[in-house]
């Protein structure tokens, strides 16, 4: 019963969801956003950044799976994490080269950035040392949220103390289910936050 609720947390709070939150957070709760922005053009904005760099890396670990080149999609072991975790950063390259190109906002740009930085330094400790990527995404959260509350003001201290909960949560599913020792949770976490609080 506690693996399968482990497991439940883990698919809950997977990176491509997690992702979708950073995103939703990003473009209806920064200030920045809110005026001069169209409601279409920032759904836009939304959706393509999200299947490009959530659903596309989520289908090529499928096919990966298919074609005999990794063990689980859950992808446990570091080697197996190489190919999707450099496709996500070219991915996120590509979409900032474009949104560049469209003239968007520098909170956006900024934003993919960032991303790119995390999954950059992920990529490379991941060479040598297994890191979370769920807390990596969560740390990516809090950032944002951080940030939206330290330049506005805004009420958000709710907010950031339930994603305090959510890492906890997340964290200790990890723990418990042994995908990862505390050392790993808790780099993936600073390696999360700290790029993206310090880009944006």
């Amino acid at each position: 019963m506690r693996k399968i609720t482990h497991n439940f947390i883990s698919v809950l709070f997977h990176p491509a969801f997690v992702n979708l939150l950073n995103l939703f957070t990003l473009f209806f709760l920064f200030p920045q956003l809110h005026s001069g922005v169209p409601a279409k053009l920032k759904w836009f904005y939304l959706i393509f950044i999200f299947v490009s760099t959530s659903i596309i890396p989520i289908i090529l670990v499928f096919v990966l799976k298919v074609m005999g080149r990794i063990k689980t999609i859950m992808l446990h072991d570091r080697e197996e994490r190489r190919i999707p975790y450099l496709l996500t950063i070219f991915i996120y390259g590509f979409d900032y080269y474009n949104f560049t190109k469209i003239s968007a906002t520098p909170i956006v740009l900024n934003y993919l950035l960032a991303c790119m930085a995390v999954l950059t330094i992920v990529f490379i400790v991941n060479y040598f040392y297994k890191i979370s990527i769920h807390t990596a995404t969560l740390g990516s959260f809090l950032a944002l949220l951080i940030v939206n509350y330290v330049n506005t003001g805004a009420e958000l201290r709710p907010l950031i103390a339930i994603t305090f909960v959510m890492i906890g949560l997340v964290s200790s599913a990890r723990l418990f289910a042994n995908s990862h020792d505390s050392s790993q949770v808790y780099l993936g976490l600073l390696v999360g936050f700290v790029p993206m609080f310090y880009i944006l």
